[in-house]
């Protein structure tokens, strides 16, 4: 992806601002397992999250390539969402600690 932003639309039938900057952290550059994109994370999450409190935020988790798996958070901003952060491996314990604080929704 050319550095740009995009609006994704997720099962929900949410339409979720993403900055394909967001993903491209040194962890993600190059990596030979990233055969999807990163929308598609939001677009067709194994598992979405969504938390109300204190802000409501939507949490997209899914595999990418055989061994990497990607959280995308996004919050509510004006009429939209937007995707706000994009991290690698996130630890059991906190998918654990969001699944607690909110829903699963898919």
């Amino acid at each position: 992806m050319a550095n740009e932003d995009k609006v994704v639309t997720d099962p929900r039938g949410n339409h979720v601002l993403f900055t394909d900057r967001l993903c491209q952290l040194k962890d993600f550059e190059k990596d030979p397992e990233s055969y999807d994109e990163f929308t598609m994370v939001i677009e067709k999450p194994a598992v979405m999250i969504e938390v109300t409190a204190p802000t409501a935020t939507l949490y997209y988790y899914r595999s990418v390539g055989w061994n990497n798996f990607v959280l995308i958070a996004a919050r509510r901003s004006n009429e939209q969402w937007e995707a706000i952060e994009c991290s690698k491996n996130p630890s059991p314990a906190l998918l654990s600690e969001l699944l607690k604080k909110g829903t699963q929704v898919i």
